[in-house]
């Protein structure tokens, strides 16, 4: 049976997030929770086996997400948004 994963503060803090559309709606391939995710990356780095690719629920990108505090989740959104703006035009 595995081992019950603590979450630490920095962990509740952070949140993996759709580079596209900002979106924390995310599924991985081993459907394991964010938190779980953050603290896996967090403790083997690029040296774990695990596929860093996630799927969008929202705007169905495919691909690898940038883990962030949640305190800058809404500068990051703006962000997106404009960056979107610029795109269409």
């Amino acid at each position: 049976m595995p081992k019950k994963i603590k979450k630490s503060k920095i962990m509740k803090k952070e949140v993996i997030i759709c580079p596209k559309c900002g979106s924390t709606n995310l599924k991985n391939r081993y459907n394991l929770s964010l938190s779980e995710f953050v603290y896996d990356a967090k403790r083997y780095g690029n040296q774990s086996d695990m596929n860093y690719t996630f799927l969008c629920k929202d705007c169905n990108y495919y691909g690898t997400c940038p883990i962030v505090q949640v305190n800058m989740l809404p500068k990051i959104k703006k962000q997106l948004k404009m960056a979107l703006k610029k795109e269409k035009l």
